[in-house]
């Protein structure tokens, strides 16, 4: 059986969110929140998904990570100044401006925390690359589900395959292996489903059986 990887949830966040100097953003699918190389504000993700991307001279970009609710989002503008990746939504997302309560930037104890949740999540999409093309996307689903099966909302078929590092017809396959064994169930709208994870959670071998 397939197993989320554990990623800690609710974690002692000694900050406050403030509207000082940025307004809370909403980002639609596939929006920008940043480049490398610019400035801004450090934000923490409080629904949806982001990518990180790396970009290298040409402008081609290369998957580099993965945010989800409670991560803090452009850390590295305490000490580099500027984002050092491109972050883009995944799904709808929206985040917070975050000002430490002294005023004085990120507290230590938040920027351990969000390096914790970093490792754990580093850890989670190794497994993401790996194994079959079945067990790779369950993955992603259940990493994106969080604790909410009744409503989850999923990126694109790219997106997809280039977190699970698969071809985009392999997820497609997979995905359609998933709504046909009742895993994923379409809820009325573009990307956002209901989970059923006794379903989600089958071996491999049953997912065989319904045919490439």
């Amino acid at each position: 059986m397939l197993h989320a990887a554990p990623v800690q949830e609710d974690l002692p966040f000694p900050q406050r969110v403030v509207a000082l100097g940025a307004a809370p953003k909403n980002l639609a699918a596939k929006g920008v929140l940043h480049e490398p190389g610019e400035q801004g504000q450090v934000w923490r993700l409080m629904d949806g998904a982001l990518r990180l991307d790396e970009v290298d001279a040409a402008g081609d970009r290369r998957f580099a990570g993965l945010l989800l609710p409670g991560d803090l989002v452009g850390g590295e503008m305490l000490t580099l100044g500027v984002y050092a990746m491109r972050a883009q939504a995944l799904v709808p997302s929206r985040l917070l401006p975050v000002q430490s309560t002294q005023g004085g930037g990120v507290s230590p104890e938040a920027a351990l925390q969000s390096f914790v949740r970093m490792q754990q999540r580093t850890a989670a999409l190794m497994s993401m690359r790996s194994g079959t093309a079945e067990e790779r996307v369950s993955r992603l689903i259940l990493l994106l589900a969080g604790h909410d099966d009744d409503r989850v909302v999923l990126p694109i078929l790219k997106d997809m395959a280039d977190i699970t590092d698969l071809a985009m017809e392999s997820v497609s396959r997979v995905m359609s292996k998933l709504k046909q064994a009742g895993a994923l169930i379409d809820r009325g709208r573009r990307h956002l489903f209901a989970l059923r994870r006794s379903q989600l959670l089958a071996p491999p071998s049953q997912f065989a059986l319904m045919g490439s």
